[in-house]
């Protein structure tokens, strides 16, 4: 179940549930959000991680 800690319009921000949201497609959009650093040089994890070790940080967390 998750647990809803703010909202602003259509915006949500809750926490993640591992056996529920789809690690793919945040594995998705932390690729898309640190590509352009990643073309500027800047190697962070989530400029190439994949879906396992996004799973296993938020596991970490």
């Amino acid at each position: 179940m998750n647990k809803q800690l703010l909202s602003y319009g259509d915006i949500v921000i809750r926490t993640f549930e591992v056996d529920e949201d789809n690690i793919d497609e945040l594995t998705y959009v932390l690729n898309s959000a640190y590509k352009q650093l990643d073309e500027m040089g800047f190697r962070y994890l989530a400029t190439h991680q994949d879906s396992s070790i996004t799973r296993k940080r938020i596991l970490g967390a």
